[in-house]
């Protein structure tokens, strides 16, 4: 992920999510946070796709007698970011009990820097939000916002997805707009 460079201007109300009170979500909000939780639950079956496509493509070469020292280890790495990608999508899928939201503004969004299909489906992973009411600027929450249906400005919702027993909130950004948020939590495998 690229870092953005922070204003000025926001240098000095720099915090964490933890700083910001929050309310709690709305049903319709609570819909929309449900699907977009959902959504990163495909993330897994990607991931698990990938480690067969890097095992089966390992398996091929052996076989057709290509397999080096040196393509081994290119596909040894491929592997261990698979399964660390897989481990983090596994983690971040756990499903939420309650919402709470607090209102903040787009100040810059964040493409996937690697390769994968997020960055060319022109979709944020990342935002950084202004919460001018509590004056707490947060410089990378997670998102999965489209470009199409948000621009810089646009007011978000920064939600606080409590997990129960203790475990750590799930932190993520959401359009306030919530028809274009019902567009950006909708399951869409293709483009």
């Amino acid at each position: 992920m690229r870092i953005g460079i922070v204003g000025a201007e926001y240098r000095q109300y720099q915090g964490k999510p933890d700083d910001l009170t929050y309310r709690t979500a709305t049903f319709d909000e609570e819909e929309i946070c449900r699907n977009t939780e959902k959504k990163r639950k495909y993330l897994i079956i990607v991931g698990d796709f990938f480690i067969i496509a890097v095992l089966f493509f390992a398996y091929l070469l052996h076989i057709l007698g290509f397999l080096n020292i040196i393509s081994a280890a290119f596909l040894s790495i491929f592997l261990i970011v698979a399964v660390i990608g897989l481990i983090r999508s596994i983690l971040d899928a756990r499903k939420s009990i309650s919402y709470e939201v607090a209102d903040g503004i787009l100040v810059y969004g964040f493409e996937s820097s690697d390769s994968d299909s997020a960055s060319s489906s022109g979709r944020y992973d990342r935002a950084a939000v202004w919460c001018s009411d509590q004056q707490v600027y947060l410089p990378s929450v997670r998102c999965s916002m489209y470009k199409a249906y948000i621009q810089k400005g646009d007011e978000l919702l920064v939600v606080r997805g409590n997990r129960g027993n203790g475990r750590k909130p799930n932190y993520f950004a959401i359009n306030k707009d919530l028809d274009a948020a019902r567009k950006d939590s909708k399951i869409c495998l293709t483009k």
